[in-house]
């Protein structure tokens, strides 16, 4: 089993980790770096859960850290260790209710963590990630076999520090959507400027507003939100400040919101022939780039004249300007163009392609089929089968 981290010390993690060793559990990532590098996300999937020790973060940026860390693992268990007497009943009740905190290893007067506390809930949620995979096999097909070991019963050898158990009110967010769960995060962006990135981003929250609580932000300071048609369940918000994006996602995800759709404007400033200019600062805001990497579904308006279409080859699947910066996003990415979508598709390599005319309903069903809403079965015809069946049918007095 392969857990990430975030420790006081490296002492600390070296102990914990050997410990957990014994066991076939590893410390395996650093989660700082992770933070740091979301892209770098896709090279730990085999991560089951992560450990954090209190003393390692900042009081105030607790509950931002754990909502960057659920915003980037939204299934993974999430253990956190800290002083019995530093322990805060508000902060435990907002952890357990909005990212889903599972447990809370405290650590005595003496600095000693409860390290055997920590390996039942480790060996908890392997065995329930076993289940699951099993029962998704069978559904599968009998020859299926799992790839998760049985962990080894070994004799537990650390006497448990804290014997009784933290019982917390967990508190009720209001305006549960109907299909959405969790928090669904939509990013919006011009491949050149003014392709209508804030146009999209107002189409889609006016129809997804009625699947959940729905914020629109708008971060390139256009101001172009204030014009927008209010709706209800749907909030809209044009942010002062792009370095204010982090902390405006954990204010709407603190609220209650479950779908956030962002418009990023023109992120990536490319030239004509869909190269980035190195030695310009601004050609890629980096500070907003950390919240777009980590949206699950991200959107491009897209020209086709011959002066704009170029542009589009930096997106391409392949391009080491674009994959050095975000990955390989490219099952969550799509693009919509006022034209010639084949020869766009074709540029970008086969990344997805839409007409800018399509319906978001549409859209939405092809891009996140989990949460868009079924379609109701046309009635059947009775007659229309034959050509000139209906005017022979109305002849003999018979209507639909």
């Amino acid at each position: 089993m392969k857990t990430g981290g975030i420790f006081e010390s490296r002492e600390t993690k070296d102990n914990i980790n050997k410990f957990l060793k014994q066991f076939n559990i590893e410390i395996a990532y650093d989660m700082e770096e992770l933070l740091k590098n979301p892209a770098g996300i896709n090279s730990s999937g085999d991560m089951e859960a992560v450990i954090i020790h209190e003393a390692a973060v900042k009081k105030e940026q607790c509950k931002k850290l754990l909502y960057n860390i659920r915003s980037l693992l939204p299934e993974v268990l999430i253990l956190w260790c800290c002083k019995e007497q530093d322990k805060d009943p508000q902060f435990e009740a907002w952890a357990f209710s909005a990212v889903g905190l599972r447990d809370i290893i405290y650590i005595n007067e003496k600095g000693e963590i409860a390290v055997n506390l920590m390996l039942d809930a480790l060996n908890s949620e392997h065995e329930r990630l076993k289940r699951l995979e099993e029962e998704k096999n069978q559904k599968a097909g009998p020859d299926n076999i799992s790839k998760r070991d049985k962990q080894p019963v070994k004799p537990k050898i650390v006497e448990k520090v804290v014997e009784k158990k933290v019982i917390v009110e967990k508190e009720i967010i209001i305006d549960r959507p109907r299909v959405v769960k969790g928090l669904l995060k939509i990013a919006a962006f011009s491949v050149s400027p003014g392709a209508g990135s804030t146009s999209m981003a107002v189409r889609l929250g006016e129809y997804l507003g009625s699947l959940g609580k729905t914020a629109v932000i708008e971060v390139d300071k256009s101001d172009s939100l204030q014009h927008a048609k209010l709706i209800p369940n749907c909030e809209y918000r044009s942010l002062p400040r792009q370095e204010d994006l982090d902390d405006a996602m954990y204010e709407l995800y603190r609220c209650g919101f479950n779908i956030i759709i962002t418009d990023y404007g023109c992120l990536f400033k490319t030239g004509t022939d869909g190269t980035l200019d190195e030695k310009n600062e601004s050609a890629v805001n980096r500070i907003l780039l950390r919240e777009f990497i980590k949206a699950d579904v991200k959107i491009g308006m897209a020209f086709t004249a011959p002066w704009h279409i170029g542009r589009l080859k930096f997106f391409a699947r392949g391009s080491t300007e674009f994959e050095g910066l975000c990955g390989k996003p490219y099952e969550e990415m799509c693009f919509l163009t006022d034209g010639e979508t084949a020869r766009a598709q074709k540029i970008l390599h086969g990344v997805r392609c839409f007409p800018r005319a399509s319906e978001i309903d549409a859209l939405i069903r092809i891009l996140l089929p989990e949460i868009a809403p079924k379609q109701q079965k046309q009635p059947k015809k009775i007659f229309g089968i034959l050509p000139g069946f209906d005017a022979w049918a109305s002849n003999l007095g018979y209507r639909r």
